[in-house]
């Protein structure tokens, strides 16, 4: 929990100690009303009983509770504003690292895990700060002043309270030496019962195309049992610790009264009263003892919960980052090609084998060149390389003539326009999803999408749309089709005006009209510019000044759709399967 302070500045920092003084303040005041109570029942049971002093000592009976308020108003407001302001920069720590990371890190940690990390594990921290915080610092000192009060009372009382006090201890330690080993496990099962409804919810036009909701929902339930079962087990453990606690409390008033009475009843008749008036005081001491135990029972169920995300939030924002940023740029050396693959070899993390190897190639300016082979051959893996989705595991990639590791990451990546296999969509309007090509941050003229979507072949379908521009896209783009999505995305790649654009097979839910006209528009618009395709139809890419065949992470053929269909069995495989000839 040491490491929330690094989410608080200088100022925000004094605060915290100020709240720990106040604490401090408010218990040492709650204590003193106590004192004041055995001292009014003296007065009151005096023989000769002076009013004024009986008000005065009322009064500061009321003044030491209504400061006691104050501070505890004071620790609260400080509390709350502490508090957010760490859920907040978590939040936002939490984003900025989450950009940072590479598709090896969002593997490493799991998307499912990382939305929980970033949301419901926040929450659960801010939660803790603003409910707990205080019990957490009150408790103890709490414990340690009346302590200190009870020193020179009457050995019989001191015992009945230290008796009290061992076994709310007994009790919250035979409690929480069982449950709190089940704190990380019921995380983990959390974190696999998010994935599962993330599955479900992506996944359902599947799950109904196949009839398998009875297999999703037994699935959905096996995995709900089990965070049931944890849940269970934690608070069923749990729910011992407050009757416990108040059964120990109500027992410490009887035995209290008990010994009382037996001391008073063997005092002498004038030590009577005072002794009376001791035991009231030392009833409330002891009450106040066994409540700080009562709190930290409170701060416990929460504490190991709050430790648990803690620690899960900084693994996210602590998570080494394999792609770090370069100190060039891109700026084109002269002549050089705008892309350049040199013996390039890749590995996936953890994997066994290598998905690319010895990959070596050039796309020079205003050249196409297209990339085709069988599923899993390599095709998305070596795209990825060029934006530095991953680092090449061997050799060098380069871009206008400078290796990419050795570039700023964002200035890379803003020369490139990228399609990605699935299209994605954002929540906002169409001329905003378009608009998001420069950088995402929709400066662009409607002009400009406009024609960004002529090129695209989107213009047309958008017209028709309530709104045009200004329609509101459904999360992930559901109230378009594929073919519309796809149009979507590479006209946003187009108003980016990129040197470089990759389409990683961002044609394949075209007819084979639009597609024509949009490769013809395409190379018609963007004179100048690279375009690498990864295909799997050769009509998409049988007019590329050079074609890569893959095959198995190796690059098995070279060159323009005639010499390929002469020299590569591959390719000449494809073709035919596809009936397609010179």
């Amino acid at each position: 929990m040491i490491a929330l302070a690094k989410f608080l500045d200088k100022k925000e920092k004094w605060l915290v100690v100020l709240s720990v003084i106040l604490v401090i303040l408010q218990v040492r005041l709650e204590v003193k009303i106590p004192e004041q109570m055995s001292v009014l029942s003296k007065l009151l049971q005096d023989p000769v009983m002076d009013r004024r002093q009986i008000m005065l000592q009322g009064i500061f009976m009321l003044v030491y509770a209504a400061l006691a308020l104050l501070a505890a108003i004071a620790v609260v407001y400080i509390i709350a504003r502490v508090g957010a302001y760490i859920e907040t920069r978590m939040r936002d720590a939490c984003f900025s690292r989450t950009m940072d990371f590479s598709l090896e890190e969002l593997g490493d940690i799991g998307t499912a895990s990382l939305i929980s990390r970033c949301t419901s594990d926040i929450t659960l921290v801010g939660e803790f700060i603003n409910h707990s915080y205080q019990q957490a610092i009150k408790a103890p000192f709490t414990a340690v002043i009346v302590l200190y009060r009870l020193i020179g009372a009457d050995i019989r009382w001191i015992a009945v309270d230290i008796v009290a006090a061992a076994l709310i201890i007994a009790l919250l330690y035979s409690v929480f030496s069982r449950i709190l080993p089940k704190v990380p496990l019921l995380q983990k099962e959390r974190d696999v019962f998010t994935a599962y409804n993330r599955e479900h919810i992506n996944g359902m036009r599947v799950i109904h195309a196949y009839n398998a909701f009875d297999h999703q929902h037994d699935r959905m339930k096996a995995q709900a049992d089990k965070v049931l079962g944890l849940d269970l087990y934690y608070y069923q453990r749990y729910a011992l610790v407050h009757p416990g606690a108040n059964a120990i409390l109500y027992a410490l008033s009887l035995s209290v009264y008990a010994v009382g009475a037996f001391i008073i009843a063997a005092a002498l008749p004038a030590e009577r009263a005072g002794l009376y008036a001791d035991m009231m005081s030392y009833l409330s001491l002891g009450t106040l003892l066994t409540s700080s135990f009562i709190y930290m029972a409170s701060v416990m169920t929460t504490f190991p919960r709050a430790r648990v995300s803690v620690n899960r939030i900084m693994a996210v924002i602590d998570h080494d980052i394999s792609i770090r940023d370069g100190k060039g740029d891109c700026r084109a050396a002269k002549d050089s090609p705008a892309v350049e693959f040199s013996h390039v070899s890749f590995r996936y993390p953890g994997g066994k084998g290598m998905a690319l190897s010895d990959i070596s190639f050039k796309a020079y300016p205003g050249e196409t060149v297209a990339i085709i082979g069988a599923t899993g051959c390599g095709k998305t893996s070596l795209l990825n390389l060029i934006p530095r989705m991953y680092d090449a595991t061997e050799g060098e990639v380069r871009v206008g003539g400078v290796n990419v590791r050795n570039q700023r990451i964002k200035d890379l990546r803003s020369i490139i326009g990228y399609v990605p296999q699935k299209s994605f969509l954002f929540s906002r309007t169409i001329a905003r999803n378009i608009g998001f090509g420069d950088n995402g941050r929709f400066s662009q003229t409607l002009e400009r999408i406009r024609d960004a979507a002529r090129i695209g072949q989107a213009d047309e379908f958008i017209m028709q749309k309530e709104g045009e521009y200004d329609y509101e896209v459904a999360p992930g783009g559901s109230n378009f089709s594929g073919g519309q999505r796809q149009r979507l995305t590479i006209s946003r790649a187009i108003a980016r005006d990129p040197s470089i654009f990759l389409f990683d097979d961002s044609f394949s839910a075209l007819d084979f009209k639009t597609e024509r006209i949009l490769r013809q528009k395409l190379r018609e618009t963007t004179d100048g510019a690279t375009i690498i395709v990864v295909a799997q139809r050769i009509s998409t890419i049988r007019g590329a000044d050079r074609i890569l065949v893959l095959d198995e992470g190796r690059i098995v053929g070279m060159g323009t759709h005639d010499e390929l269909l002469r020299s590569c069995d591959v390719y000449r495989e494809i073709a035919d399967s596809q009936k397609v000839g010179a």
